[in-house]
């Protein structure tokens, strides 16, 4: 009696760790906080340093669990605790009445962990350009931004050239504007990274770039949600360079 007993209990642990194990794919979410509440659903490494290649790019921030509280209040800690910069963010004035209007209609959302996600974001759909990989960049761009990035890698193909490009790091990524326009809430980010910038033709001959030379560039980006959608994720909406 006490073996039947104990084999039922073992095959009921099984089935929860199974149930446990689908839910978490479903959600994309594992014990790892780094991995929680940042709105891209992925399982990306926030810390990516230099010379990290093995992230896949999934989808843009889920921020379903994020922990439900006074907006205000996780505004007011965020300041204290933004994680992923090399310096702090202080939101005050535009910026600041922007988040609280976003968090005002989402109450899951996070400035510091949105951020945290799209710091992750960033290298992500950088190579799959890079790569020409359409697939990933439709899982992250928005319809009008993927057909213009799409139309870039044809032309390149077009003229048999490929890019070599290195993603070496993000020296900050910092909010510059966020607005709330009916249900579309709207967040741009100032991207501060270094590359390897290389094209190659054909023949793999370096016909632009210096592979020995890193580059900086500064990416402005906007990402935008409908607020009331049950779908959690963010998508590229627009882009430029300073």
């Amino acid at each position: 009696m006490g073996i039947d007993i104990l084999i039922l209990a073992l095959i009921a642990a099984f089935i929860l760790l199974r149930l446990r194990s689908e839910l978490g794919r479903e959600d994309e979410m594992d014990d790892d906080p780094s991995q929680h509440n940042t709105g891209f659903k992925s399982r990306f490494d926030p810390s990516r340093s230099k010379g990290a290649q093995d992230n896949r790019p999934q989808k843009l921030v889920d921020q379903r669990q994020a922990p439900v509280g006074d907006q205000d209040h996780i505004l007011h800690d965020v300041n204290q605790n933004m994680s992923k910069q090399t310096s702090p963010q202080d939101y005050s004035g535009a910026i600041l009445q922007g988040l609280k209007a976003i968090a005002a209609k989402d109450r899951n959302f996070n400035p510091d962990q949105f951020t945290a996600g799209a710091r992750s974001a960033y290298p992500m759909i950088l190579e799959a350009f890079w790569k020409g990989d359409k697939e990933t960049l439709e899982t992250f761009l928005s319809p009008e931004v993927y057909s213009q990035f799409a139309g870039a890698v044809d032309a390149r193909e077009a003229s048999n050239l490929t890019i070599g490009n290195q993603f070496i790091d993000i020296d900050s990524a910092v909010i510059i504007e966020a607005v709330l326009q009916n249900k579309q809430a709207e967040i741009t980010l100032k991207f501060k990274a270094e590359i390897i910038a290389v094209t190659k033709d054909s023949e793999g001959r370096i016909v632009e770039g210096d592979p020995s030379d890193e580059i900086e560039v500064n990416d402005i980006w906007t990402f935008s949600r409908d607020v009331k959608s049950k779908d959690p994720n963010w998508q590229l909406v627009a882009t430029r360079t300073e």
